[in-house]
């Protein structure tokens, strides 16, 4: 999964350019004049994993095919699955800073779940190295002037999806639903007779933070209530992982 993160990042062209590298024809000569010129093509080319969690959009339908190609010849397991580069006239993006050469670009996201995962999990990427995000997640429209999809503004509020068991004791919390249903999935099928609430909506979730031993990863760990966060960060101390260690306390995440 790691490899396909980064794969994604490939190819980059700033997202506000989408529609803009079609070629406008030569006017041609004769009668023919008068005909109208070929307009942009006004959208974006997207693709994204099935948890709804990683995704990534390109103004160009070439950029997002290599980087499709490179996720393919670089992910960790040959079952991981993805989808074509689809076209999508709104996307969600947050601008990211070059801290050595002051350069700010957009970086794109076919839902605001995978613009918001991004974020969370930005500082883990091997060449966001010297990077930093300094805007929020927000929606653009490939044509100027008109207001984005309902599917893209009504996605907007709901910030984090969470489930609870075992009488609210654990949880979790994911940026996308799918991914909350998939760890749903996995608490009923590991714990047997475990009292499971459904993926609900949130506007904010309680965090702590964990990176690798190496600081090369790092990534959230998010809970639907400080109580279930503190009891979890708990346990994380308790294990002294020589894999992950926590670099932070619980703390609120829009």
């Amino acid at each position: 999964m790691r490899g396909a993160l980064l794969g994604v990042m490939i190819g980059v062209v700033a997202c506000a350019q989408a529609g803009s590298s079609a070629t406008q024809p030569a006017t041609p000569a004769g009668p023919a004049a008068s005909a109208p010129a070929a307009k942009p093509d006004p959208r974006w080319w997207c693709l994204s994993f099935p948890n709804g969690a990683v995704g990534r959009c390109h103004a160009m339908q070439l950029a997002c095919v290599a980087a499709r190609g490179y996720m393919l010849a670089t992910r960790d397991s040959p079952t991981d699955q993805f989808s074509d580069c689809m076209p999508q006239e709104d996307v969600v993006f947050f601008d990211a800073q070059n801290d050595s050469t002051g350069r700010t670009e957009m970086i794109c996201h076919p839902t605001f779940a995978t613009c918001r995962s991004h974020i969370d999990h930005f500082r883990g990427e091997d060449d966001a190295a010297d990077k930093r995000v300094i805007s929020r997640c927000r929606a653009i429209s490939a044509v100027p002037g008109r207001t984005v999809s309902t599917a893209i503004a009504s996605e907007e509020a709901a910030h984090w999806w969470c489930m609870s068991f075992n009488g609210d004791r654990m949880g979790e919390c994911d940026r996308s639903r799918a991914l909350c249903e998939d760890g749903r999935g996995f608490v009923r099928r590991e714990i047997g007779g475990a009292q499971l609430s459904e993926c609900v909506a949130q506007r904010t979730a309680v965090c702590f933070e964990v990176e690798s031993a190496d600081g090369s990863r790092h990534r959230k760990m998010c809970q639907p209530s400080s109580s279930i966060c503190q009891s979890t960060l708990e346990y994380y101390n308790k294990r002294q992982s020589t894999e992950m260690r926590v670099v932070s306390d619980c703390r609120i995440a829009e």
